[in-house]
């Protein structure tokens, strides 16, 4: 290889993420552990939350079974959460700011309240799919990626469930 070949070759390598699309980006691998405690926390805490809405009004059987499944599954992985981060590490007490203000949309939704419910929880399972995945292959404590990919099946389960649902109602 030439010199000059050389040097443009390192200067391309900065734009490996760009003209590489499939490759993950270094920041999406950089979550670390207390980051990640915060964001499974609140995102179960809105699993929850929103689920209990929709599974007090909802008359449509599959939304309604959707939504007791998140409230038991979401619960049990809230609590492992909990053990595994132990006092290292703080699960949070509330839903943050977005997450609370989408619980507020969904109580107020009325008659839409089945249809905003199902375009939240695909948005919500997408995230949580990716959160739990990149934390689980790239975190930086043992016991959180353990917890991470023993609870990626179930989230990815609930994703296909949703998007099945959100599908029939299209």
């Amino acid at each position: 290889m030439k010199r000059s070949e050389f040097i443009r070759a390192g200067l391309l390598i900065p734009l490996a993420p760009v003209l590489l699309p499939g490759i993950p980006r270094a920041s999406a691998m950089s979550i670390t552990a207390k980051e990640f405690v915060e964001k499974a926390g609140v995102a179960g805490k809105f699993e929850i939350a929103s689920s209990e809405i929709v599974s007090a009004k909802t008359k449509n059987a599959d939304v309604k079974s959707f939504a007791e499944r998140m409230i038991k599954d979401h619960t049990a992985a809230a609590n492992e959460l909990k053990t595994t981060a132990g006092s290292k590490y703080k699960v949070p007490d509330a839903l943050d700011a977005k997450h609370q203000k989408m619980v507020d949309k969904l109580s107020a939704a009325g008659a839409k309240q089945d249809g905003e419910y199902v375009k939240m929880q695909v948005e919500a399972h997408a995230e949580a799919v990716k959160l739990f995945d990149t934390f689980g292959q790239h975190g930086d404590d043992a016991a959180l990626q353990a917890f991470a990919l023993k609870t990626l099946p179930t989230l990815k389960d609930h994703y296909a469930m949703i998007k099945k649902i959100a599908a029939a109602q299209s």
